[in-house]
């Protein structure tokens, strides 16, 4: 699927500086969702930013907080990121790009055993520059498939 930015025109470029700006956004979100401290998503994300998880819409930061909080159900969560594409948009201050991730959610099922549910992922997001800088306006989350595995410890 081309992004739309791959079919227009752009008007400007970015500079190296907010390529890294843009990138480290996607970082900081694995490090917050990993490590439990989702209230650094509001540098990440826009006020107003959407996440389109697959199976449901979040509209503004607040709503994308809440559910992502539903990670806690897990014993341990693991974001890897791979690599990344980054295209200015249409103008200046917008951006848009893809991210991969293989997302490792481990969890201890009634018997015991632990099992490491993982997500191979594409994130297809919008960036903006805004008064606080970069941040994710849109995020669509693709799931391009999934395996369970039983972990030895």
């Amino acid at each position: 699927m081309a992004l739309e930015c791959e079919t227009q025109p752009m008007s400007h470029s970015l500079s190296l500086a907010e390529h890294h700006l843009i990138s480290e956004l996607s970082t900081r979100y694995a490090y917050a969702v990993d490590e439990g401290d989702l209230g650094e998503l509001v540098d990440v994300f826009t006020a107003e930013a959407v996440l389109d998880t697959g199976r449901g819409i979040r509209r503004g930061v607040t709503e994308i907080i809440t559910a992502l909080a539903r990670l806690e159900r897990y014993d341990a969560v693991f974001h890897h990121l791979g690599q990344r594409r980054i295209i200015a948009g249409t103008d200046a201050g917008s951006a848009m790009g893809d991210v991969y991730c293989v997302a490792h959610h481990l969890h201890t099922e009634t018997d015991g055993s632990r099992i490491n549910h993982v997500m191979y992922i594409r994130y297809r997001d919008r960036y903006e520059n805004g008064p606080g800088g970069w941040r994710i306006s849109e995020r669509r989350l693709d799931t391009l498939w999934t395996e369970s595995r039983l972990l030895d410890r």
